[in-house]
């Protein structure tokens, strides 16, 4: 019996060391994604990303298409800077992780007066969740959420033992850390400045790793496999969601005003809605600090050539979205 407990004993030391030795190598060769998804949070919490007083406080939340297509700086100036917005979208994750970011601010700062997002569901095909939720998540109480409340539980597998996630970052650290070194910090001062320009520009990242062609803009011919013209999204249930009442009851509990907006997307990958979505009709009238412009509900269509990658807007992209939000925000809220 004594034997059997010292194995087991060993073991768990063993994947202790090991699950130690992944989150480490983590850290030095994650994807930009998760440096991002996680510098974001931190950022928050230690107050590098907060708000600022005497301003108009606007926080622009999503996924990745929000984090590359809405750009405070230009937002701020459309409005002689008397706005102070922060793009705080998290690549690849829905309003479950928006939530809790959101609760992050709000421990720090004042409630911003607005925030402009899209519907971003939980249970919608979102990627990569189980790994990105994971990158800055507030423990223990946002784990215990997603247990409780995420059918699948990957990501919870993911987050105690990170091992799952992180096993070819071990086996690139082990191996340059004895045959190439000078790549260790080659990569950690890339992910600083990656992080530095990031929080430079309040939380606006353009995705210049995921370019598919030079100069950053697909070519006017490029078409995605999936791409179909004449089919319209589908848009579940927002209700079945139990982070969206959460979500929208908080900002209702402090007073933040919410602008519903679209994802922009590129010219013939989907058709246009022809009337606005029941499932908006029915969010705007539960809950009164919710808008949805006149034009909301249409989907942004950009030629590729402002597009980085099949999905994100490059920096022209970004700029003409951003200023047909501040539009948007401004026919809203100030006429």
């Amino acid at each position: 019996m004594k034997k059997l407990l010292l194995h087991a004993l060993i073991g768990i030391i063993l994947l202790v060391l090991l699950n130690q030795l992944a989150i480490y190598s983590g850290s030095i060769y994650k994807d930009g994604a998760s440096i991002i998804c996680e510098a974001k949070r931190e950022a928050v919490r230690t107050g590098e990303i907060g708000y600022r007083k005497g301003k108009t406080n606007v926080l622009f939340m999503g996924a990745s298409g929000m984090l590359a297509g809405l750009n405070p700086e230009v937002f701020d100036s459309i409005f002689n800077d008397s706005v102070y917005s922060v793009n705080m979208a998290l690549p690849a994750l829905p309003i479950a992780s928006n939530y809790h970011y959101l609760k992050d601010y709000l421990a720090k700062n004042p409630a911003p007066q607005y925030i402009i997002m899209p519907l971003h569901l939980t249970f919608e095909p979102f990627l990569l969740f189980d790994t990105y939720a994971n990158q800055g998540l507030n423990f223990p109480n946002e784990l215990i959420s997603y247990f409780w409340n995420v059918e699948g539980k990957n990501q919870v597998v993911n987050y105690l033992l990170p091992i799952h996630v992180y096993r070819a970052s071990v086996f690139k650290y082990l191996r340059n850390r004895f045959m190439n070194p000078k790549n260790i910090n080659h990569t950690r001062q890339r992910n600083k400045q990656i992080i530095e320009k990031m929080i430079a520009q309040k939380g606006y990242y353009f995705i210049q790793e995921q370019s598919k062609f030079p100069e950053g803009r697909l070519p006017e011919n490029y078409a995605a496999p999936s791409d179909c013209d004449t089919c319209i999204k589908q848009m579940p249930n927002p209700f079945s969601d139990p982070y969206v009442e959460k979500f929208f009851d908080l900002t209702e509990k402090r007073d933040i005003q919410v602008m519903l907006v679209t994802y922009p997307m590129r010219r013939g990958s989907l058709a246009q809605y022809t009337e606005t979505p029941k499932q908006l009709k029915d969010l705007t009238k539960k809950y009164t600090h919710v808008s949805l412009p006149p034009e909301g509900w249409q989907i942004p269509f950009y030629d590729n050539r402002y597009f980085s990658d099949p999905h994100h807007l490059n920096i022209e992209g970004s700029t003409d979205y951003t200023e047909r939000i501040a539009y948007s925000f401004r026919k809203e809220y100030f006429n």
